[in-house]
């Protein structure tokens, strides 16, 4: 599969990909809805080739010293794996939240735990900007940090370009 290819499945799994059955075991949520909600291996998969392509670019475009790519890799990789299990359990309690509205008890307490779960999810998600902003603090120069943060946005505005380029 080449980059561009996928890219649009990237995209693709952004608004469809959902998390597996382990974040839904508290849920209010009926067991036949749990298994519409999980995900494939091959969106993974997928993922994961975005990723290393994000992590050579950092690599490379930094100019990483051997010891400073030995420290930062593993932990920008650590990171991607939260930020995409937020995503991914964010993406399960809003279906989960929409099929609560439709089957509403007469309490709301469904509506309720999803909310509340939305909630926590967005605190996660911080703590985890957080925990990156840190490591980058940690490990690069200022300069550096700089030169992440603009690749970053720059790789962003490349993917959602060739997904844009892919749906036409």
């Amino acid at each position: 599969m080449n980059f561009i290819a996928s890219i649009f499945m990237v995209l693709f799994i952004h608004f469809i990909h959902v998390s597996s059955v382990d974040a839904m075991v508290s849920s209010p949520l009926p067991a036949q809805e749990i298994s519409e909600l999980t995900g494939k291996d091959t969106w993974e998969r997928v993922w994961i080739s975005i990723q290393t392509e994000w992590l050579n670019q950092v690599r490379d475009g930094l100019s990483l010293q051997k010891d400073q790519a030995d420290r930062l890799i593993p932990k920008l990789r650590s990171l991607d794996e939260k930020k995409r299990n937020i995503g991914k359990q964010k993406l399960i309690l809003m279906r989960g939240l929409k099929v609560g509205i439709k089957t509403m008890d007469a309490n709301g307490k469904q509506t309720d735990w999803f909310l509340y779960q939305l909630e926590e999810n967005k605190k996660a998600e911080v703590k985890v900007g957080e925990e990156a902003q840190r490591i980058l603090k940690e490990i690069l120069t200022p300069a550096q940090q700089a030169q992440y943060l603009i690749s970053r946005q720059e790789f962003k505005k490349r993917l959602r370009a060739m997904i844009l380029a892919g749906r036409d």
